[in-house]
């Protein structure tokens, strides 16, 4: 898990975890650092399999980005204030 300027990255949750809270969690403790870090805004890219979760946890869709290689991603944005 990464966090650079208001952009996070790197956030991953293991197979045999999903749908444990683990990935809830995990964001929940960057966003709380973010906030130590007076960042009220983030911002993060999401693939397709993780876009419900972000949805479901505040994050809006601000844009679909569609590659050739790798298919689609979308960039998501969540106001923590």
């Amino acid at each position: 898990m990464d966090l650079n300027g208001n952009e996070i990255g790197g956030v991953f949750v293991r197979y045999d975890f999903v749908r444990r809270g683990v990935g809830t969690k995990l964001m929940d403790f960057i966003e709380k650092y973010a906030l130590e870090k007076k960042i009220s805004k983030v911002i993060l890219r999401s693939s397709e399999y993780a876009k419900d979760f972000y949805l479901k946890i505040g994050y809006n869709l601000i844009e679909e980005i569609k590659y050739k290689e790798s298919g689609i991603n979308y960039l998501m944005e969540k106001n923590l204030i």
